[in-house]
């Protein structure tokens, strides 16, 4: 990749962390948040239609003893304290492709808009297997799908439970993290195929 290229994609490259404590909506809770991605500083960043939307990272943080997300109904804790075995992340109002094809709260494959997130940290609190985690989550997920010019979008995040497939129980000193980046391609291309 030459240095002129590179610099172009860093440039048309925004990167997000976000967290549910700090949505914007009513009813803002660890499973479920809203939030703004403000409008780009650049004019051509305003006018493409295109992008792509990665997913780097996801986390549950602030786990204890008695506060986690667990395999548990609805996400909540279990008497064992045992770990969720995953998320499923589901983004919806930035217009999205559903490129990712699951089985996420269906018996057939079909596209959804949903990534799903491995618990690379979980531990199972019942004598044999040590302690408890108090991060949840993974990194480097890196999947990509095309989605629209997010600019000045309000968007959703929901948080499923990989084990129930119920939405993660809200517990007050948990949040959820999500790290993201949104590439824009330039107007002269995605305004030819968006």
């Amino acid at each position: 990749m030459s240095l002129i290229t590179k610099y172009e994609s860093l440039r048309n490259t925004y990167y997000y962390a976000v967290e549910s404590d700090q949505g914007i909506g009513d009813n803002d809770e660890l499973g479920q948040f809203e939030l703004l991605i403000p409008p780009f500083p650049f004019p051509e960043h305003q006018r493409g239609q295109s992008a792509i939307f990665t997913l780097t990272d996801f986390f549950i943080t602030g786990m204890t003893a008695t506060a986690r997300v667990s395999s548990g109904a609805a996400g909540g804790a279990t008497a064992t304290k045992q770990d969720i075995s995953g998320f499923f992340v589901e983004i919806n109002g930035l217009s999205l492709r559903p490129q990712n094809h699951n089985t996420f709260l269906s018996t057939n494959i079909r596209a959804t808009k949903s990534f799903m997130v491995l618990n690379r940290y979980a531990k199972n609190n019942d004598g044999i297997n040590g302690g408890q985690s108090c991060l949840a989550g993974q990194e480097d997920i890196e999947e990509s799908v095309i989605c629209g010019n997010p600019s000045g979008e309000q968007f959703r995040i929901k948080v499923y439970s990989l084990d129930t497939g119920d939405l993660i129980t809200d517990q007050s000193t948990l949040k959820s993290v999500i790290k993201f980046k949104i590439e824009l391609l330039p107007a002269d291309i995605s305004n030819g195929f968006a």
